[in-house]
């Protein structure tokens, strides 16, 4: 057997809301900034030297597996393909029994700047068994909000913005969720939920760095500016 698995990346979505770019490409190999969604996601992973890395690919895998072959960059890839869809957890039954102790599991359409070597340090140091990263996302109210105190008003905030924490997409899980996952269909909040309901230490995982969700045309738009913006400033200071 080889070494451990330390990552997943899903990547098996078929990036409905991205046709028609993604009618014959997977999201994942969509370029931004010339390169890849997956090629980012990969170097980022490396860099807190996770190179032990399984590609959980459904729609168009033949593509991702001709584009990046065994292996990227000194990164070791382990392809796992989904027969059916079996949802964002259902798939890590296909490395059940390769994964490292601890482990990290990512969507593929994410481009962030998360310091993953210390999202790990932070699980193990907490003694997690599920960590979920989070993002704190602005929403505008549509109504006055009354803050009450009993029966007593003590204010009115006409449409205020309120920060709500968001999954990012990005978790760590450790050896005893193997216990929840059952085989077939299942997803990651619901093996989180399954976590909290097993008395698991469950925890979030706030951070603030460069985040953004490939989801739909906008996001993908914005990503891709993102990152040239980044690239000039980065000639400017040269």
């Amino acid at each position: 057997m080889g070494a451990p698995i330390q990552a997943v990346v899903l990547c098996g979505g078929v990036g409905a809301r991205l046709r028609p770019l993604t009618y014959a490409v997977p999201k994942p190999l969509l370029p931004v900034g010339g390169r890849p969604i997956l090629e980012h996601i990969l170097d980022r992973l490396a860099a807190a030297a996770l190179t032990e890395v399984a590609l959980a690919t459904g729609f168009r895998s033949e593509l991702i597996e001709q584009h990046f072959g065994p292996a990227y960059r000194g990164t070791t890839l382990h392809y796992r393909r989904e027969q059916e869809p079996l949802g964002t957890a259902g798939v890590l039954n296909l490395v059940r029994g390769a994964m490292a102790e601890v482990f990290v599991v990512t969507n593929g359409d994410l481009l962030t700047d998360i310091d993953v070597r210390a999202l790990l340090d932070a699980h193990r140091d907490r003694g997690a068994a599920v960590t979920v990263c989070t993002r704190a996302l602005p929403v505008e109210v549509a109504y006055g909000v009354v803050d009450v105190d009993g029966d007593r008003i003590t204010r009115i905030r006409e449409k205020p913005e309120v920060q709500v924490p968001i999954n990012a997409g990005v978790y760590v899980l450790s050896a005893p969720i193997w216990e929840l996952l059952p085989q077939g269909a299942f997803t990651l909040p619901e093996l989180v939920n399954a976590a909290i309901a097993a008395s698991l230490p469950t925890l979030a995982y706030s951070f603030d760095d460069y985040w953004i969700d490939i989801g739909a045309m906008p996001d993908y738009l914005r990503a891709n500016l993102d990152l040239a913006v980044a690239a000039g400033q980065a000639q400017s200071e040269r």
